[in-house]
């Protein structure tokens, strides 16, 4: 996980990771934005989850959520990460170094150890 020097990272519930937006991949589950303030980064969860298919931004878009940039965002390199149905047609679009959680991927996730297998565990049952 990235942020800036000096900010806390948000708060990551199990399974999930935080990364800059422009590391998102088609297919991620993103949870939830972030937003700094006094040092800290805060999360701001999506109510609809949504599976990335992050491109280029089109900075001709008129949609609600191209009109709620701010003059600082704008100057950023942006990507959008969603442009779907369920914020009404209004794009995802975020500065490409902002933080973004997402779930983690399974070629990330931590094998589980020899003793945790559920394997180990169904064999022991048979055994009994």
């Amino acid at each position: 996980m990235r942020h800036r020097e000096g900010c806390k990272g948000p708060h990551l519930n199990p399974g999930e990771t935080a990364i800059p937006a422009g590391d998102v991949r088609k297919g991620d589950i993103v949870l939830a934005a972030t937003i700094e303030l006094n040092g800290h980064t805060d999360r701001l969860d999506h109510a609809t989850p949504y599976t990335a298919d992050p491109r280029p931004d089109d900075p001709g878009c008129g949609c609600a959520g191209h009109r709620s940039l701010t003059a600082e965002d704008r100057a950023k390199p942006l990507v959008v990460l969603y442009d779907g149905p369920i914020w009404d047609g209004a794009c995802d679009v975020v500065p490409a170094d902002a933080l973004v959680i997402i779930r983690e991927r399974a070629e990330e996730r931590p094998a589980p150890s020899r003793e945790q297998s559920g394997m180990d565990v169904l064999r022991d049952l048979l055994r009994l």
